[in-house]
């Protein structure tokens, strides 16, 4: 199975290929806002590196979010258009997964915590157990004083979502912030091994249902952009 996985959650683009469990090739590179110019060129030059044409892949994994709105939705629109084109099967990843499942080795709960602003943050906690992510508190949006109330075991906290609330974390017990955790973003490849467990489920998705994860969508206004829409679908032919 070839499988391409990307992640525009983030100021981070983040895209690789597998052959199976075995990494072919990854690459990242900031993208910030401009999602939409340099997605699709930077899957094209990935994929001629690895001499493989976007009609050879089996698997499509994308990066659900939550996260930038932008991002997630030229993110999104691009994967349903390559599925739909190449009858591609896709599989949605939540971010948050993603990111947790980068901390093999530690021992206890993972919090993954965004600054979704209006003090308020989007938020996962997860474990890792014989190299498979378990999610005990699936995506959310909620305040930081919710997140931390009954920590009984130790949890490691990850994301920018650090920056404003480092304090209060490490004033509580079994809470612990590594170097640089609050740069952390989702890797490419952390999806797609995400994407090759749940496609052995066969939990694939209906590329026309395949939705963001935006959690406070009342908040979000959509605007198309014509030229970023005329980019993707020129790429996909």
């Amino acid at each position: 199975m070839k499988l391409l996985a990307y992640d525009t959650s983030s100021e981070v683009l983040s895209a690789a290929i597998f052959n199976g469990s075995k990494k072919i090739a990854e690459f990242e590179s900031p993208a910030f806002t401009r999602h939409s110019s340099i997605l699709v060129p930077s899957l094209e030059r990935l994929l001629t590196e690895c001499r493989i044409s976007l009609g050879q892949i089996d698997t499509l994994a994308v990066g659900l979010g939550p996260g930038s709105f932008t991002g997630l939705r030229v993110g999104i629109t691009a994967a349903k258009i390559f599925a739909y084109v190449h009858r591609i099967k896709i599989i949605g990843i939540s971010s948050l997964e993603a990111m947790a499942l980068g901390t093999r080795g530690f021992k206890g709960e993972i919090a993954v915590i965004l600054d979704a602003k209006k003090d308020k943050l989007y938020a996962g906690i997860f474990e890792i157990k014989n190299r498979e992510l378990k999610v005990i508190q699936s995506p959310r949006l909620c305040k930081i004083d919710t997140l931390l109330k009954k920590v009984r075991r130790p949890r490691l906290f990850l994301g920018d979502g650090i920056k404003i609330h480092r304090r209060v974390i490490l004033k509580t017990d079994r809470c612990q912030i590594d170097i640089g955790a609050e740069f952390v973003t989702p890797k490419a490849s952390d999806i797609a091994r995400r994407a090759i467990h749940l496609a052995g489920e066969g939990r694939w998705i209906d590329p026309f249902r395949l939705e963001p994860l935006y959690l406070h969508p009342r908040d979000c206004n959509v605007h198309v952009c014509p030229t970023t829409q005329g980019s993707v679908n020129g790429a996909a032919r």
